[in-house]
Order: C-alpha cells, then structure tokens, then sequence
C-alpha cells in the first residue's frame, strides 16, 4: 500500500454497513471535512467473473469521478459517484463517508487496468489518486 490507495488482493470487507446519507451513528458520527481517507478496489485482483468495487473515502465532496484506463492508456469506462453511504470497512478509521462504484467488466479482458479518482470540493484542492486492478477471466473451452 502507497499513497492512500491499497492495490494488493483484498478481500470484501465483512463488517459494512450500509446506512445512506449523512445519518448519525451515535458516537461515531463519520467525519464530513474533505480529506483523502482511502482508495481501493476489491477483490483485486476479481476472477471468475466477480466484479470489482472500487471504493473511495474523501469525506463529503460535490463531486467524485472514476476512469479505468488499459496498460495502453486508452479510457476504456468513466462513471461519476454520488450519493456516498456510510462504511466502516475494518480499516481502523471507523465509519466514514463512502463512494462506491461495481464495474461491469463483461466488455474488457483479463489483465490489468489502471484506475483514476478525482474527487473535488467547492473552494479546496482537488484529491487525485491512482491505482491498479486486475482481471482474471476464464477462458471458454470449445
């Protein structure tokens, strides 16, 4: 792990929670201010057929986009993010403010992918990060 962004083979973390909105968790409300928490994508790498989930921890932003780009460079899918609900992932943060995104990957091959995030806040620095992903598919056996 560098950089904030966790690019090992991680497994989906078990105690999540999926609270929408910025709704009160007693004393652990999730903290608003806009920060680079985490960036990661799971399972990474995702095989037979699982699809990736990419999730990002900046705390409460106007908007936040993902692009997936090939070793070649060329973007091959782009969403943005809205609506982050409330996770504690078990990363010893606690529960934050979280952007999720499940990539269809039924239109790419197996191999690795680079991941763009830019999350951006009225009046403050942008947050960039990058990452990797990999895919391992089947091959179909005819």
């Amino acid at each position: 792990s560098q950089g904030g962004i966790s690019t090992q083979g991680q497994a989906a973390p078990s105690n999540t929670s999926a609270k929408t909105g910025p709704q009160a968790l007693g004393s652990q409300d999730p903290n608003p201010t806009f920060r680079l928490i985490v960036v990661y994508a799971f399972p990474n790498p995702a095989t037979r057929g699982v699809k990736p989930t990419f999730r990002i921890q900046v705390g409460l932003a106007d908007s936040v986009d993902l692009k997936i780009f090939d070793v070649s460079g060329q973007l091959i899918h782009s969403a943005s993010l809205a609506d982050p609900k409330v996770v504690d992932d078990g990363n010893g943060k606690g529960p934050q403010y979280t952007y999720e995104y499940s990539w269809d990957t039924s239109g790419v091959g197996s191999g690795v992918y680079i991941y763009s995030v830019t999350a951006k806040k009225s009046g403050q620095s942008e947050i960039r990060k990058l990452g990797k992903v990999g895919l391992m598919k089947r091959r179909s056996t005819t």
